[in-house]
């Protein structure tokens, strides 16, 4: 169902990219929902560099290469409410619906299993 796409090599290519990624959030987005493409507006389309493969929307558990990749964060609108997708260059284009990590609170001194939390 993904096209595979080309690296961009100039702007006008970069731009059939972006509008191809666009196309691919605003169609996943419409089908999620059951509405119309119409129905949605796009927010922006902003090039990015994702920090590792998890293209910033890391799944708990889940071990992503580490290498850093080129993409686009891409805002949607629907009846009010911000959706964001994450793509890289090539044919990943995802719905983050969990984009920071989970923050898990914890007090020093909290954890009470004979080791010490400061490293040695």
């Amino acid at each position: 169902m993904t096209p595979t796409l080309p690296t961009p090599a100039d702007a006008g290519l970069q731009n059939l990219i972006e509008k191809a990624k666009t196309d691919l959030a605003l169609d996943d987005l419409a089908q999620r929902l059951g509405i119309s493409v119409e129905e949605i507006n796009l927010v922006s389309v902003t090039k990015t560099t994702w920090p590792d493969a998890s293209l910033g929307c890391p799944k708990f558990g889940v071990l992503y290469i580490q290498v850093i990749t080129d993409g686009y964060l891409i805002l949607l609108d629907a009846n009010g409410t911000t959706y964001e997708y994450h793509t890289e260059t090539g044919e990943q284009v995802i719905l983050c619906e969990n984009a920071e990590f989970p923050i898990i609170p914890v007090t020093p001194g909290e954890i009470n299993d004979g080791e010490s939390w400061v490293p040695n």
